[in-house]
């Protein structure tokens, strides 16, 4: 690494308040480093993964006999001066995770703007060394706004620095610190990587994978059948398709509750609505879900209401509001209490076993001046409380397609809504992306179809076929063509979905679907446990490599946007010198050694407009 190992707590730390300043040398104990004044005591512990991924984790200690005044708490890496480059990325609505890399020429600065903790900014930074080809990617753990900052420095010891600062957002930031009271720092994650393509992203898959067990259910959704219209028969007809695909879970989006149709106008008032919807059958409903083999889910906003539901004027004091949104104060114990009270009954009422939460409107301004650490302290504990009730129920997030789709939130739910673009090109994009940050097997693939029959493709005239049609986008405005082998590929990696009518498919696609989706789930284990590499990533062409920690089995994907040639050329990452047995598509074998791999590759199909190609590797 390109560390500076210092003993100054100003390498260490970039801590500020009205409380004696840090400065001077700490105390190294092993793993632990600390350091103490007249009135705060400042610790660091770093523990290694065997995934080769680090944990930091800081906290500051009040030791004086006063209430102490924090104005900025950050991590600090210090390292050697050199030509470096710095990733980040941005998210936005139907576009998360857009990234890039830029020289490091006076500093990068990036920081979260509101309470849903990837919008615009995603909470993670790497910085690669031009001169040694090496990087280290960091991770952002947090539970609140935060902030990072890469910059240049000056003199040191004769020799420039580059200073990597990560934790809570400085703006506005005023954390009143107890005598006695101690206040943790967002835990980082950081590691080394070679290639600047994927930032061995590998290693925090492993890492994670070994830290939290993954389920990869097949989820059935209503909400891009007819959106917020929901009608009891309706739904029967999408759970008959739901149950002959193989779907486990069957979950009932928004447009459930309420006194009108409208739900955007009566979120938060959780119970059932009687005038529209299923009118008084969502019980009914859950019970059928239930006899055709399937979990039963529901949609819930429990953050947000309308300020003219009832449980807002009922109680005032357990909101926030901002602009024409409230926000339940999580901060306040007797509102997380009241408001988790609300979920429970409902969930008992319907034997719910899936949630889908969701966040639809942006909190910038935390009255407390601590940049949401108490908003989220009290959020954590409702869904911590949550799973202690519910240990089976699956905690799915969204907020606003992928508004929450960072690792700090992944100890609290089970899977992540990527996006609310059910394009499978764009899922595609933004699932690559994300897999610098995330593990795979977190991050949900849907399928949002719909066939069109008597296509008469091409001249001279030779019959007529099925076209299947997808959501390019959030809704129906648009859509796009894709071949049912495609699709297929391009779900794999995660928990899959499907949210359509599926009485618009057709009974062949049903079908095929459904045996694709049997085969996934005979190997679920697999992908559970998968860590992805990129091994392509172009304007016209996009390979993924899935494999077990050990390498005994590798699914290389491509994925064709553009095609300029018949086939490419594909590297397998692989560890060790072993021979594997490839199996592709058509079913061809042959046996080669990992040397001949690392010397002449694998060739995959490139010759079509959106064309995807796969292969499997299995040691011998």
């Amino acid at each position: 690494m390109d560390f500076i190992y210092s003993e100054k707590i100003t390498d260490l730390f970039t801590v500020y308040g009205d409380f004696e300043r840090a400065i001077g040398n700490a105390t190294k104990n092993g793993e632990a480093i600390s350091y103490k004044n007249n009135e705060i005591e400042l610790k660091s512990v770093i523990n290694r993964h065997s995934s080769g991924v680090f944990e930091r984790c800081d906290t500051i200690k009040n030791i004086s006999g006063r209430e102490i005044e924090i104005s900025t708490l950050l991590s600090r890496f210090t390292l050697n001066g050199g030509e470096y480059q710095v990733y980040t990325q941005t998210s936005k609505h139907i576009r998360e995770g857009i990234g890039g890399w830029q020289p490091l020429v006076s500093g990068v600065f990036g920081m979260s703007d509101e309470i849903r903790t990837n919008q615009d900014v995603n909470p993670f930074v790497a910085i690669f060394n031009e001169q040694n080809q090496r990087g280290l990617a960091f991770h952002i753990m947090s539970s609140s706004g935060f902030e990072y900052r890469v910059s240049r420095h000056g003199e040191y010891l004769d020799h420039k620095v580059v200073v990597v600062e990560l934790g809570i957002k400085s703006q506005d930031f005023r954390y009143m610190l107890s005598p006695g009271e101690e206040l943790k720092l967002p835990t980082i994650l950081f590691y080394t990587f070679k290639s600047k393509l994927d930032m061995d992203a590998y290693k925090l898959h492993r890492y994670w994978n070994e830290k939290k067990p993954h389920s990869l259910p097949i989820v059935y959704n209503t909400w891009m059948s007819h959106f917020d219209y929901i009608d009891f028969d309706n739904l029967k007809g999408q759970l008959e398709g739901a149950r002959a695909l193989g779907c486990e879970y069957f979950t009932v989006d928004a447009g459930w509750f309420g006194k009108t149709q409208l739900w955007w106008d009566v979120v938060g008032d959780w119970q059932e609505s009687k005038e529209s919807a299923m009118r008084g059958r969502l019980a009914e409903f859950a019970d059928l879900v239930r006899k055709n083999g399937l979990k039963f889910g529901l949609w819930f906003e429990i953050e947000r209401a309308n300020p003219s539901c009832e449980n807002v004027k009922a109680h005032p004091e357990y909101y926030l509001t901002e602009g024409q949104h409230c926000f339940v104060d999580f901060a306040n114990k007797e509102a997380c209490d009241f408001i988790y009270d609300i979920l429970k009954s409902n969930i008992d009422k319907y034997g719910v076993e899936f949630i889908k939460f969701d966040l639809n409107g942006p909190l910038y301004y935390d009255k407390t001046r601590c940049s949401f650490v108490k908003y989220y302290e009290g959020y954590n504990y409702f869904l911590s409380r949550i799973k202690e009730d519910y240990p089976n129920l699956h905690l799915e997030c969204c907020a606003s397609g992928g508004g929450r789709m960072s690792l700090s939130n992944a100890p609290y739910f089970d899977s992540f809504w990527m996006s609310d673009s059910h394009g499978i090109y764009t899922q595609l994009e933004i699932f690559k992306n994300a897999l610098v940050r995330m593990p795979s097997s977190m991050l949900e693939r849907w399928a949002t179809i719909r066939s069109v029959e008597g296509f008469t493709p091409t001249y001279p005239v030779g019959g007529t076929q099925e076209k299947i049609l997808l959501s390019s986008t959030a809704n129906w405005q648009r859509a796009e063509e894709a071949s049912l082998d495609f699709i297929k590929d391009a779900l794999v990696g995660g928990p899959i979905g499907i949210s359509c009518d599926l009485t618009q498919v057709s009974s062949a696609t049903i079908k095929e679907l459904g045996q694709f989706i049997d085969t996934y789930k005979g190997e679920r284990r697999f992908w559970a446990n998968s860590e992805c590499h990129i091994l392509c990533n172009t304007p016209t062409l996009t390979v993924l490599q899935f494999n077990d920690k050990d390498y005994n089995e590798i699914k290389i994907y491509s994925y064709t946007e553009h095609p300029i040639q018949e086939y490419a050329t594909i590297y397998p990452f692989i560890e060790g010198d072993y021979s594997y047995r490839i199996i592709k598509k058509d079913g061809e074998n042959q046996t080669l050694s990992a040397s001949e791999l690392n010397e002449n590759g694998v060739c995959v199909l490139a010759n079509y407009l959106h064309i995807s190609d796969s292969f499997t590797l299995k040691k011998i």
